[in-house]
């Protein structure tokens, strides 16, 4: 049969049932898990459950790396994965519900702060769109208007001129009653001082003592103005000269003054001379130094040594026919000297200064160059050289001459300037003025270093001093110049300062003294004549007191003093009356015009509606200065008071429009932000950030989350918080102990397994698997700590802060689960113990094994031998019975590295286990299976690729070579 070609099997769809009649004994299975089950069960491997596990040490076994210790043994071939994983995904799960009630509270709490400064917003927006919208009906200005506003000035107006109108009637009335009572005490007073004045006037002593009054009055008088005048003269000419306090003192300062004065136009002009001279030699030293230092700031940054003068020029011209000033260079701008011929600079700023001093204009700019210079007009001349072709090469000079001496800089006429100046600058350079009258032949003229030119028929010397460089790439040297003559003119200026400072102050001093003088010859002798005054102020004083120690006198001049006293009284009270009559009738006056006028406009304005205005009166209230005062006067509606009022309500109403626009944008923005954050809940899609759409909605979450909506979901969430703590984690906690207790069952049944097996080289060995403890991983412990910790008291009743306490210890514990790095570490309870393999020789210890990387290959395959195939026989059916339910175990390559002995203890203990072991492996490795082998069996290949299986006798000794 051609098994892909013919048969019923390669009908479409495939036919399960008639391959199972076609081909008796066939039974065909529906999937492959079907299939697995009937193999393991014909195959004697178990059931599902027993030959899946069974199944699965085996692949581990087939799919395992290098073992390297005792540890690494077990994980990979013994013991299962750990249930703390499944507990933990578990938890997670879990915790996603715990979280979600968290994140309730955290919203239900943040939508209740967004919120919470709403209905003050409101308030705010409510009041102050009420508040714009009775300004709007109101319509208040400061200008006379029909509208209802001005109503309601005029009918306050003509209310409060009216109150105001009687109260300064009673005012007047009761001014005009004190006039009178006043007028009549003024005159009784009066009437009595008179009778004194008469007395007095007969007594003779008396007369004569009214009359020393008024000549006592006089002489005071007189005396003041005398001290006065001496003051004021003193303080004029004091620093110059000293008042005279006798006649024949100031007689004699009179003939001094007199002689300065007339000696006076000499001595100034002098003093004049002397202060322009010094001025003149400070301003010079001045305005140099100012030109030195402008010339200095020039030269700082350039590339050149053209001063500023010429500078402006050349730039002016530049600026007029359209270039830039690069383009319109001074020839000494694109010349220097060669650094090894710098000491011949001087030569060449002779030889070269009509040359260098000349602008360079290029040819296509002449004719605008030449009107401009036309109508553009100059200090001084400026000569141009024409460059007229740009296309020339750099010209390398004579080296003896001085134009050979030169370097030119990168410049588009360059080549040209070059050139012209071999031609132009052919002075030989001599060491001697002698050797001018003898050149070299081939040379017309020389030059000295100094500048000297000459040739046999004559020559020019001289012009050092005064020459301005003119060539130079750098102005540091010109700029080191000109610092030594600013410090030599500073130095200069100190003293030039001193002296002209000198002598404006000695023109000052004799500006002084002359104006002392002058007012000093002005003043007559009695103006300044104190003592003279005040004696005989004295002498009227002293007859004074002798009349007055008269007992009569005396008597009389008192009775006179308080008559007077009394009577100065009296009028003044009289004329306080006076003008308060006057005023208060004015004042009554004016009101009662003004009430008249606010009636008659209030009276025109009777077609307005009238609205409601307490809130205006409030406010006018508010706005006066003694708030308590219960409604308007009539001050209130002056032009000044009124006007400062309706700004006041301007104010109020700009106030209003801005507390409204505020609420309205901070209602808007929480509104919005609120949205943007919570736009998927439920509801979401209704809400606006139109505060006058959407407030009341807002409001009303507002409202039902102050009301039981954060308490409702603290208590959710507390009592999921105890439920999650005491179930999910606790199951996770338990999860540890009962792995450690699953890790002792299978060391146990390994070590049943192994119990009556011989290890090692006597009879009497074993071996045998322990596990120590102490070895977890600090993380580990501390994880357990901190999980032992979250679990405890869980199934107490949790007050809320309780609640967030644990929330976040779990939290912590479920974050450290879901690190990747550290999520094998905390659930792979298998690596938490340390696992070692005793060999022991009639039960004592001979030797331990942990890690095996660092044991012989032998060694480490003999105890991996022994404990995989006691895995398996506990996998492939119980240790109690004679065999396992499928003995054949076929091993690729193993064995292949031990020793003949360590070998076949290996194999023996899987026959003793009741296995079947057949060994597979080259002919180069089959040695030490071979003495242990009890058939061997040999594949060949032919060169036609065919292969064959042959018997091979065992082998003893040392033979081992296989044959076939």
């Amino acid at each position: 049969m051609e098994p892909f070609a013919n048969g019923v099997h390669v009908a479409r769809p495939f036919p399960p049932r008639v391959m199972e009649k076609t081909y008796p004994g066939l039974q065909v299975v529906p999937s492959t898990a079907a299939l697995h089950r009937v193999l393991w069960d014909r195959l004697g491997i178990g059931d599902e459950t027993a030959g899946k596990n069974a199944m699965a040490l085996l692949y581990k076994v087939q799919a395992a790396d290098a073992v390297q210790s005792v540890n690494d043994l077990f994980t990979k071939f013994v013991l299962d994965k750990p249930i703390t994983y499944a507990k933990a995904d578990e938890a997670e799960g879990h915790f996603t519900d715990l979280r979600n009630a968290w994140e309730k509270i955290r919203v239900i709490e943040d939508q209740t702060k967004r919120l919470n400064p709403i209905p003050g917003l409101w308030a705010d927006y409510e009041s102050g769109r009420d508040e714009l919208a009775y300004f709007t009906a109101v319509n208040p200005s400061p200008d006379q208007a029909r509208s209802p506003f001005w109503k309601w000035r005029w009918d306050r107006e003509s209310t409060a001129l009216e109150q105001a109108e009687q109260t300064a009637q009673r005012e007047h009335e009761q001014a005009k009653a004190d006039q009178t009572a006043a007028a009549n005490e003024a005159a009784r007073l009066e009437g009595e001082l008179q009778s004194i004045l008469s007395a007095i006037a007969q007594d003779d002593a008396m007369s004569e003592l009214g009359g020393l009054d008024v000549r006592i009055e006089s002489a005071q008088g007189a005396l003041t103005r005398v001290e006065q005048d001496r003051d004021e003269l003193a303080q004029a000419v004091g620093d110059v000269l000293t008042v005279p306090d006798t006649r024949a003192a100031f007689d004699r300062q009179q003939a001094a003054s007199a002689a300065f004065m007339e000696g006076y136009p000499t001595r100034k002009k002098t003093a004049d001379d002397q202060a322009e001279a010094a001025k003149r030699a400070q301003w010079e030293l001045a305005n140099q130094l100012k030109g030195l230092r402008e010339d200095r700031e020039h030269y700082v940054g350039r590339k050149d040594v053209t001063d500023r003068d010429r500078d402006y020029v050349r730039r002016r011209y530049a600026e007029l026919i359209g270039l830039e000033p690069h383009q319109l260079p001074f020839a000494g701008e694109l010349m220097d000297m060669l650094p090894e011929h710098e000491g011949w600079r001087m030569a060449a700023e002779i030889v070269l200064g009509g040359t260098a001093r000349s602008l360079l204009v290029p040819e296509a700019h002449l004719g605008a160059f030449r009107r401009a210079g036309e109508d553009e007009l100059t200090a001084f001349r400026i000569p141009y050289l024409v460059v007229r072709n740009l296309d020339v090469a750099l010209s390398k000079g004579d080296p003896a001459t001085i134009g050979g001496r030169l370097q030119f800089r990168e410049h588009t006429y360059s080549g040209w300037l070059s050139q012209r100046v071999s031609r132009s600058a052919r002075h030989v350079c001599v060491d001697s003025p002698d050797d001018l009258g003898d050149l070299p032949a081939g040379y017309k003229d020389g030059v000295t270093i100094q500048g000297q030119t000459g040739n046999r028929d004559g020559g020019a010397v001289g012009g050092q001093k005064n020459h301005k460089p003119t060539i130079g790439f750098t102005p540091e040297a010109v700029i080191a110049r000109i610092d030594a003559k600013i410090k030599t003119v500073e130095d200069e200026l100190v003293p030039a300062d001193k002296a002209a400072e000198a002598a404006q102050t000695a023109v000052a001093v004799l500006r002084g003294q002359h104006d002392a003088h002058a007012r000093f010859l002005k003043v007559p002798w009695d103006r300044i004549a104190v003592q003279e005054t005040t004696a005989a102020l004295q002498e009227l004083l002293d007859r004074r007191k002798v009349l007055s120690e008269d007992p009569s006198v005396a008597a009389l001049a008192r009775e006179k003093e308080q008559a007077k006293a009394a009577s100065a009284v009296a009028n003044k009270k009289l004329g306080a009356a006076e003008t308060k009559t006057e005023d208060t009738e004015k004042t009554w006056g004016v009101l009662a015009e003004r009430k008249d006028e606010a009636f008659n406009q209030l009276m025109g304005l009777d077609d307005v509606p009238d609205l409601h205005t307490d809130w205006l009166d409030d406010m006018l209230t508010g706005f006066r200065d003694d708030p308590d005062v219960p409604g308007p006067v009539a001050a209130d509606f002056e032009s000044g008071p009124w006007r400062k009022f309706v700004r006041h309500l301007a104010s109020r109403y700009e106030a209003a429009a801005k507390k409204r626009d505020n609420a309205r944008r901070l209602l808007s923005q929480t509104f919005e932000d609120y949205i943007r954050e919570y736009r998927d809940t439920a509801g979401a899609e209704d809400l606006t950030t139109d505060p006058d759409r959407s407030y009341w909605q807002f409001h009303a979450i507002l409202e039902r989350h102050r009301a039981s909506g954060v308490d409702s979901a603290k208590a959710e969430f507390t009592e999921y918080t105890a439920m999650y703590g005491g179930h999910e984690l606790m199951a996770l906690a338990l999860a540890y102990e009962n792995e450690l207790t699953n890790i002792d069952a299978r060391l146990t049944e390994i070590g049943n397994a192994l119990a009556d097996q011989p290890y090692g080289e006597t009879d009497t060995g074993r071996v045998t698997i322990r596990r120590r403890d102490g070895h977890a991983p600090p993380v580990v412990t501390q994880f357990r700590k901190e999980l032992k910790d979250a679990t405890t008291g869980t199934t107490a009743v949790l007050t809320y802060e309780q609640a967030v306490a644990k929330y976040e210890r779990f939290d912590n514990l479920i974050s450290q689960l879901a690190d990747p790095k550290k999520r094998d570490v905390l659930l792979d309870v298998r690596t938490h113990v340390l696992l070692e393999a005793q060999h022991l020789e009639d039960g004592k210890l001979v030797k331990f094994y942990r890690e095996l990387a660092t044991t012989s290959g032998g060694e480490t395959q003999e105890l991996t031998m022994f404990i995989i195939a006691a895995a398996i026989r506990y996998k492939v059916g119980s240790l109690d019975a004679k065999t396992p339910r499928f003995a054949p175990v076929f091993m690729d390559e193993g064995l292949i590295k031990a020793d003949p002995e360590r070998t076949q203890r290996a194999v023996e203990v899987w026959t003793r286990l009741g296995f079947q072991p057949v060994i597979a492996t080259t002919t180069d490795k089959h040695e030490s299976i071979s003495r242990t082998a009890s058939v061997l069996l040999t594949v060949t290949k032919d060169s036609s690729h065919r292969s064959k299986l042959d018997r091979v006798a065992a082998v003893t000794g040392d033979e081992s070579e296989a044959t076939g």
